[in-house]
């Protein structure tokens, strides 16, 4: 994932490894600074993965009990004597491992999906304090969602206009689900195909017309 910091835009590469995530100044592409890492919370896991809102990076892991590292970019900033061994400024534990995190940035919440939580789907946190996010509740109704993608919809499809909805990429199957209540999510929508094999992924069309 990558960062470029508002203030000076410099641009910063944020690399998942087995062992934590590495922060890379890529400012000038030629000469690349390992400016440091934050270490894994619990043990190694060859899957990682990092997302972004408001200049504060959140990590999940598939390691077990890792939870959710919150950890401010600003920080990035202030390095003097690179590579350091950063710390988190929060830990997330309401899940304990994860494969996957999505960000909703237009209304600041986060769905970690492939957790031991609400049967693997989605798993809903309130941003609204970045550095100290709150458990909102999840979805459970359908299988593990190995991906998601969280939007505020703006199709044509005037019945959800500015709903905030989310689509699973389940295994074997799409599921679209309006989350805009978080204690109340709708299912609209399970989508199969032929010959499905493992639904891994998938992105909305900048027009939201087409997943």
């Amino acid at each position: 994932w990558g960062w470029t910091d508002p203030i000076s835009n410099n641009e910063y590469a944020l690399m998942c490894t087995n062992k934590g995530v590495t922060f890379i100044d890529i400012t000038d592409p030629a000469n690349a600074i390992i400016l440091g890492t934050l270490k894994t919370r619990t043990g190694n896991s060859l899957w990682r993965d990092v997302k972004i809102y408001k200049s504060v990076a959140y990590i999940v892991s598939e390691a077990e009990n890792h939870g959710m590292q919150t950890f401010n970019l600003e920080k990035l900033r202030d390095v003097k004597n690179p590579p350091e061994t950063f710390t988190s400024d929060t830990d997330y534990t309401a899940f304990g491992s994860a494969h996957n995190i999505v960000i909703n940035n237009n209304s600041g919440f986060a769905y970690a999906v492939g957790t031991k939580t609400f049967s693997g789907g989605p798993h809903f946190v309130d941003l609204t304090n970045p550095l100290n996010p709150v458990e909102a509740g999840g979805y459970a109704q359908d299988s593990y969602s190995h991906d998601a993608q969280v939007v505020t919809y703006k199709g044509p499809d005037t019945d959800y206009t500015n709903k905030e909805i989310l689509i699973g990429s389940n295994e074997n199957e799409v599921v679209i689900v309006n989350v805009t209540d978080k204690n109340n999510p709708i299912k609209i929508a399970a989508i199969t195909y032929p010959n499905i094999g493992y639904t891994h992924q998938g992105w909305f069309t900048e027009d939201f017309r087409y997943f």
